[in-house]
């Protein structure tokens, strides 16, 4: 009948607008969501002077770049790309986390070495008990940490990062500078009142290294350091 055809031409009218309004408001409305909620919660974590965009969120997959933490010294990242499954991220775990392009800043002074945008920051207190690291892995690329003397003279450090998680509170590190003959390798695991540290291994070979506060770099070096410990976590 007549009247039953146009009853399911307007239904179907209305279910296609409103799909349409669904994805409107994914693509173009939640990024700004995103975007806002991260800008509020890097303030609270002692942030200053925060900026960054999200420039797409996807069912699999979050794009952030330009992001800038702190005003002078500050922190930089080019780009940062999520991966995860909608399932997982509900409850706040994420797949592979890939940072591009951090650029930090370090002040050498009489009473040591300081990193200006994170003298501020802190953790929120939190009763809960976290049951496992919320990441499978976290990749640093492209990223550089610029060590700056008295006298205003810099030394750039380019360096590479890699966190994998090997037990739910266990992640293998690896912190590697090529350019300067550095890699860093150590097992992480996370408790509930301490950090502990094993099969850590640190080795440095290389022709010329600058060290802030010397004033001639040191030649032919070759270093191999094996550590391991436990840490409180009330002493991070």
């Amino acid at each position: 009948p007549k009247k039953r055809f146009r009853w399911v031409y307007f239904t179907g009218r209305a279910a296609g607008l409103l799909l349409c309004l669904c994805l409107i408001c994914w693509f173009f409305i939640l990024p700004r969501l995103v975007e806002n909620h991260l800008l509020d919660a890097l303030e609270e974590l002692g942030f200053d002077q925060v900026s960054l965009q999200v420039e797409s969120v996807g069912l699999g997959e979050t794009r952030i770049t330009n992001i800038r933490l702190g005003g002078k010294n500050s922190i930089t990242i080019g780009k940062i790309i999520t991966k995860y499954k909608l399932g997982e991220v509900m409850s706040g775990q994420l797949g592979s986390v890939d940072i591009e392009g951090l650029g930090l800043k370090a002040l050498v002074g009489t009473n040591g070495v300081r990193f200006p945008p994170l003298e501020n920051f802190s953790l929120p207190e939190s009763d809960e008990t976290m049951d496992r690291l919320p990441f499978n892995e976290i990749s640093i690329r492209s990223a550089k940490l610029f060590i700056e003397e008295p006298g205003s003279v810099e030394h750039i450090i380019p360096i590479e990062a890699k966190l994998t998680r090997l037990e739910p509170k266990t992640m293998a590190v690896r912190l590697s500078s090529e350019e300067k003959g550095a890699v860093l390798t150590a097992n992480v695991s996370i408790g509930g009142e301490a950090v502990e540290v094993a099969d850590g291994s640190l080795t440095l070979k290389c022709q010329e290294l600058p060290v802030p506060g010397l004033g001639k770099p040191l030649r032919d070096v070759l270093l191999r350091l094996n550590f391991s410990g436990k840490l409180s976590t009330e002493n991070i």
